[in-house]
């Protein structure tokens, strides 16, 4: 594979920025990852590089890097990691993706269809799709909730709650992370 991904490195057009040596030592196993199919190393050596990666390889196959392993992040619903790396990513084309809007779909508690309508209650069982884990009362606002455990409630009562307590108001168990 070495002999293939060097081949490949020196027929391609490195930019001659950085010393040729450092250039070489840092390109070739980004091909030789991507050809081996390991986007995600490929991926994670840019990131470390930050800025100074731009230069390295071209930025529209490095732009091609990351959006396969956006891609790949996506069909694994590993959206948080997909967002960081968008975040972190140096290439103004992939780090414009976190502007585009954003959509949140919620599903009913006891039968799971999906609740996209406005109003707090399921269009299939009437289940109240979102109550305020403090109150326990439907919340017909602007709604919070933790990411781990899905669990949430009114801006003011859960904001009230994690002031003196990290644990679920739900009582799942959940330690969560809120403020």
């Amino acid at each position: 594979c070495l002999s293939v991904c060097l081949s490949l490195s020196l027929s391609l057009s490195l930019p001659l920025s950085l010393p040729l040596s450092l250039s070489l030592s840092l390109s070739i196993p980004c091909y030789c990852f991507t050809v081996q199919g390991n986007v995600q190393m490929t991926v994670s050596v840019l990131l470390v590089l930050g800025e100074k990666g731009k230069d390295l390889i071209d930025p529209d196959i490095q732009e091609q890097w990351y959006l396969a392993y956006i891609d790949l992040l996506s069909r694994f619903k590993l959206y948080t990691v997909k967002a960081q790396v968008i975040k972190l990513c140096p290439l103004k084309a992939v780090h414009m993706l976190n502007l585009d809007s954003t959509t949140v779909a919620t599903q009913c508690g006891m039968c799971s269809k999906s609740v996209m309508q406005k109003g707090s209650y399921c269009d299939r069982c009437h289940f109240i799709a979102s109550t305020c884990g403090v109150c326990h009362q439907p919340v017909r606002g602007l709604y919070v909730w933790c990411q781990g455990c899905g669990h949430g409630g009114h801006v003011d009562h859960i904001t009230d709650w994690f002031s003196q307590c990290n644990w679920c108001p739900e009582g799942c168990g959940h330690k969560c992370e809120f403020l």
